[in-house]
């Protein structure tokens, strides 16, 4: 009996490994051209990365040009370059999958009812290769039925959510990094402005005779010098913010505005065990993750130097959690004290206020009282970001994120 022609995509399906392999190299152009629209009732959906994880709320706040410090993983998450790009390829590899698994059970019904007019028509030979290839299509379809479960699975995208955090702890640096600089810079403008004032008091008293050129030109050095760290100053907070807009999403020269770093919420000290964090962090750090899954000859000189490498990292993060813990008590310590100098700068501004308005003390007087104060506040404030930059390394620590070396 003359055999029927079939199918190109049948024919592809050869049995066994060589028919997955076929039919996998088939189809994944098919499916970037047929993936499935929203309307249909098989469509495979997904939110992550995407603005759809949000209420209107939450976006329009991360949308108002105002950058906040609890708005960096969601910004990071949903408008970072990178990371929208391999949630994209996430989704898009789902979506293929799905278009293959669809279209490999299309196959697969083509072949079912090629198999049964062969049984009908009593043709043994054609039968028994629909059945093959029934079978091998069946087989294709199931791998790919599991592929899509998986990448709803949390592993498909654990890469992704590693590198979402290791951006977070970046971008919190920065952030506290670039806050602090600003309350620097601050000071800086201020400092400048008294020294200009003192350097206009120079000028008029060599021109009353009351004082010599040399002491005019010290007080204008000391302004050239404010005014070069200022615009110094003003460089390392353009790369700062830059850098920031990046990681966020947004483009380099954009200008949001950066809001002030307040320091931690106190039950995230109180919550710090170091025994109980240390174990944690052995259990999460992924250089030591590493070194306990690389592979060895199962011999006694093998095994003992595997236990060695891997006792050594444990120890050395023990100690190096030991130094994050302590840093985050000493630094605790220095905020305290840094926050009674300031509630006493207050004080004392006040007073200069007062005094000031008075007519009771010179212009230069009160600027160098304005000075002082913007000092304590700076050092106050710049203090408690150093405690939340001290308490963020430790607990990133803890999930995992710090070097053992």
């Amino acid at each position: 009996m003359k055999k029927r022609k079939f199918p190109y995509a049948a024919y592809a399906a050869a049995a066994g490994l060589t028919a997955f392999m076929q039919i996998a190299a088939a189809f994944p152009a098919l499916a970037k051209e047929q993936r499935l629209g929203p309307d249909s009732e098989e469509a495979v959906t997904t939110t992550e990365g995407t603005e759809k994880e949000y209420d209107e709320a939450t976006l329009a706040k991360l949308q108002d040009n105002v950058l906040e410090y609890d708005e960096l993983a969601d910004r990071i998450h949903l408008y970072n370059t990178d990371i929208q790009k391999t949630w994209q390829d996430l989704t898009d590899n789902k979506l293929d999958a799905a278009v293959i698994q669809q279209e490999l059970e299309s196959q697969k019904r083509r072949m079912e009812k090629e198999k049964d007019l062969a049984e009908d028509e009593n043709d043994t030979e054609q039968y028994a290769y629909y059945a093959a290839q029934e079978e091998a299509l069946r087989a294709a379809k199931n791998r790919y039925i599991d592929m899509v479960e998986d990448y709803d699975k949390p592993k498909a995208s654990k890469s992704i959510r590693v590198q979402e955090r290791q951006l977070l702890s970046a971008a919190q640096t920065t952030m506290i990094t670039y806050n602090t600089l600003k309350l620097q810079r601050d000071v800086q403008a201020k400092q400048t402005e008294l020294y200009e004032t003192e350097y206009a008091i120079a000028q008029a008293q060599v021109a009353a005779g009351t004082a010599a050129q040399t002491e005019a030109d010290a007080a204008y050095t000391n302004l050239l010098s404010a005014q070069s760290s200022l615009l110094s100053m003003d460089a390392s907070l353009k790369t700062l913010k830059s850098s920031l807009c990046l990681t966020v999403g947004w483009p380099a020269d954009a200008d949001p505005e950066i809001q002030m770093v307040s320091g931690p919420e106190t039950d995230r000290i109180t919550a710090m065990n170091l025994g109980t964090d240390t174990e944690k962090a052995i259990g999460n750090n992924r250089t030591l993750i590493s070194q306990r899954s690389e592979s060895f000859s199962k011999n006694t000189t093998e095994i003992n130097n595997h236990l060695a490498v891997v006792e050594q990292g444990e120890q050395q993060l023990k100690i190096k959690m030991e130094e994050l813990y302590h840093a985050v008590e000493e630094k605790q310590t220095a905020a305290d004290a840094a926050r009674a100098g300031y509630e006493s700068a207050v004080i004392k501004k006040n007073s200069a206020d007062v005094n000031y308005q008075s007519g009771w003390i010179s212009k230069a007087e009160y600027q160098e009282e304005e000075l002082s104060f913007l000092t304590k506040k700076a050092a106050a404030e710049t203090a408690e970001m150093e405690l939340l930059q001290a308490v963020n390394d430790y607990e990133w620590a803890v999930q995992g994120f710090t070097s053992v070396e």
